[in-house]
């Protein structure tokens, strides 16, 4: 059997799915629970072996577990299961003498809601979601293991990742003004870092390899506005109403109840604050040169 040279986790994810359409299928295997992985394996059980019978050049992990709302002990002990512990199995399980390089997929969640805007990498990392703890801690140990191994990590923070048919705030955002169901808040002013998923796939095909910590965006941080009017002139669709502010904050209350309200205290949260990022380190040293999101973004 030919070596691969890839091994990619959540390659049936939203971001997985574009990172294998910059590979030739001979290239890589990928694993996962889906029965259309190459290789069969469920994150959540960690405390089952994982052996592989290939080696690998590079590693890339994209999976993990998120765009989950709920604050429970269920979903803390999945997020540090699957974000953290499936991190050290894959890479403890993959590494071999020549392995070349691994990239992991992190989130600007990391840096947590201090609003010391915008981030930088040299930050301190303030996240209190379950999420965030996991992800930082996944971001811990494999500093720690490039360390001891010299094999190169590449960690890549990244904020909102658009593309057709996203999953999370912006797809409940799509839908919601789909069926005319979303309003706008603060006028929109809001403003995030966002990448487009294309360009975030291809650079990390072709940086594997290096090493560090890096936020990668557009630089251009459209406001909720910009990204209403690119939605609903693409859906053909008057642009939003807006709504005042404390009814909103009503209507998050509603949702914060039944779930099939397209906005909630954590979304309303989103939708009034500013989350930049800072990404002139991943441009000065690996020559990242994204495209506009709010020119480039196509949804269907």
């Amino acid at each position: 059997m030919a070596e691969k040279k890839y091994l990619i986790s959540g390659a049936t994810g939203f971001l997985g799915k574009f990172i294998i359409n910059e590979l030739d299928p001979s290239l890589f295997d990928t694993i996962g629970r889906g029965s259309t992985n190459t290789i069969k394996f469920d994150l959540a059980q960690t405390e089952l072996p994982l052996t592989f019978h290939n080696k690998y050049d590079y590693l890339i992990i994209a999976s993990g577990h998120a765009h989950v709302f709920k604050n429970n002990a269920r979903e803390s002990h999945l997020h540090h299961t699957i974000n953290f512990k499936g991190t050290q199995k894959l890479v403890e399980s993959a590494y071999h003498n020549g392995l070349k390089g691994i990239v992991f997929i992190s989130s600007v969640a990391v840096y947590g809601e201090h609003m010391i805007l915008p981030f930088k990498e040299d930050d301190e990392l303030r996240g209190e979601s379950a999420y965030a703890k996991s992800k930082i801690a996944a971001e811990n140990f494999l500093i720690d293991w490039s360390r001891e191994t010299n094999v190169p990590v590449l960690i890549l923070r990244t904020p909102l990742i658009a593309g057709k048919c996203p999953p999370g705030n912006l797809g409940v955002m799509i839908e919601a003004i789909r069926n005319k169901r979303y309003f706008s808040v603060a006028e929109g002013r809001a403003k995030r870092s966002m990448v487009l998923a294309e360009d975030l796939a291809k650079f990390i095909v072709e940086n594997c390899g290096h090493n560090g910590v890096f936020n990668i965006c557009d630089g251009l941080h459209p406001s909720y506005r910009e990204l209403e009017h690119l939605i609903s002139k693409q859906l053909n669709l008057p642009l939003p109403k807006e709504i005042p502010l404390f009814i909103a904050e009503v209507l998050a209350k509603v949702g914060d109840i039944l779930p099939f309200m397209p906005i909630n205290s954590v979304r309303l949260k989103k939708l009034k604050q500013d989350l930049l990022i800072d990404d002139s380190k991943v441009r000065k040293e690996l020559g990242w040169q994204p495209k506009e999101v709010a020119k480039y973004l196509i949804i269907e």
